[in-house]
């Protein structure tokens, strides 16, 4: 564990017991002195249960303003959500026009089915396109037999968003639709849904949503505006899981403007407080927090994995786990090829790049500032009173 591991970690502890013990000082001077009645103050241990308190013609005096029967009210969540295990591969093509995936693929795919996860979602370059003359069919049907045809004869959903090397031209984007149209995944698809290219689905109080993201221009509007329409529908959910095959901010230095350079689908992300972004393209594992908002680049699977930025060493090839428990945090493990027995473990990793703070050091971080920031309000508001 490196240094600042440790200082963030302690000064993280100590933050975190002088919040709440001004919590409570802010709690035990509220209990002491209420202004009520028209200026009048209650005293600590006064019966406040006063007949004359209660408007009699105010329904909402005497009703609970929150309605049990509907699950989606803040105030009463559904604690029914079963355990939700999701397993993510990404960029599983070799050269261009190939229709044989290497032995890598089929062994992550046979270890994905022996770990029984609800889903499997793929953050693109499932075949090896974007150039002219080459056999799409020929590769689609190579795909299905290796990963697809797997997957659903084990009734294991399969989510997938387009990549670069499938759809970027318009010949690939029609043989990219001729693929899929008919292997819609077995879940009601939300609004203005347009599979296979952007859609979104609801499992279990999680909201998943596919984007269509194969260009450094980033997301066109009429998609942005869907993306924004289905998250502004969808507040009171579990966890709200978006991917693209682009990431936000690089994590390859082969790659490094390889990414969606306009800022709007990040703003919309972030105001709309999604907590996942994960991504395919730059062939290398770094999950990380960019800001609040957390950000997994996947590894790749097939061929070209990039070392990271800073770093002289090739990535490892591997798929991603997301552990999400009917409450709490989701939880994020990464696992290697060959035998996809061994995870990456964090601290190995670099603690930054670029704009991206490791997954660890990235919520610290985040959880100190806004610590900071309330303690700093917590002592401003005693300071007044």
């Amino acid at each position: 564990m490196t240094m600042r591991t440790l200082l963030t970690r302690f000064r993280f502890i100590y933050l975190f017991v002088v919040f709440f013990a001004f919590l409570w000082a802010c709690d035990e001077d509220e209990v002491r002195w209420k202004p009520d009645r028209g200026g009048e103050n209650i005293e600590e241990g006064e019966n406040t249960d006063d007949p004359e308190l209660v408007d009699p013609e105010d329904p909402t005096d005497l009703e609970d303003p929150t309605d049990p029967e509907d699950p989606t009210d803040p105030e009463d969540p559904v604690d029914e959500w079963e355990h939700v295990s999701i397993a993510v591969i990404s960029d599983l093509n070799a050269s261009y026009g190939s229709t044989s995936y290497s032995s890598v693929v089929k062994d992550a795919i046979t270890h994905i089915i022996a770990s029984k996860p609800d889903i499997v979602l793929s953050a693109g370059d499932m075949v090896a396109g974007q150039r002219s003359g080459l056999d799409y069919a020929s590769m689609w049907r190579a795909f299905h037999f290796n990963v697809s045809d797997r997957l659903f004869d084990e009734n294991i959903p399969f989510l997938i968003v387009p990549g670069n090397h499938d759809a970027a031209r318009d010949e690939e984007r029609i043989h990219y639709e001729n693929a899929w149209k008919d292997r819609v995944p077995p879940f009601e698809m939300l609004a203005g849904s347009r599979f296979p290219f952007y859609y979104a689905i609801m499992v279990e109080g999680i909201l998943i949503i596919a984007l269509d993201i194969v260009r450094v221009a980033g997301i066109d509007t009429l998609q942005l505006e869907w993306l924004n329409d289905t998250l502004r529908n969808n507040v009171h959910v579990r966890q709200r899981i978006v991917i693209g095959h682009l990431p936000l901010a690089a994590v390859a230095l082969a790659k490094i403007s390889e990414i969606v350079i306009s800022t709007t689908l990040e703003e919309a992300l972030r105001e709309q407080g999604v907590e996942f972004y994960i991504s395919g393209h730059h062939h290398a594992y770094y999950p990380a927090h960019l800001g609040e908002l957390r950000h997994v680049s996947m590894p790749c699977l097939g061929s070209g994995p990039r070392p990271l930025m800073g770093s002289t060493q090739t990535a490892w090839r591997g798929y991603v786990w997301i552990d999400i428990p009917p409450k709490g945090p989701a939880q994020v493990s990464a696992y290697k090829a060959p035998s996809f027995e061994n995870k990456q473990v964090l601290e190995e990793l670099p603690t930054t790049i670029g704009r991206l703070e490791r997954e660890d050091i990235g919520l610290a971080n985040y959880i100190l500032e806004w610590l900071d920031s309330s303690i700093h309000r917590a002592s401003k508001s005693l300071g007044n009173r």
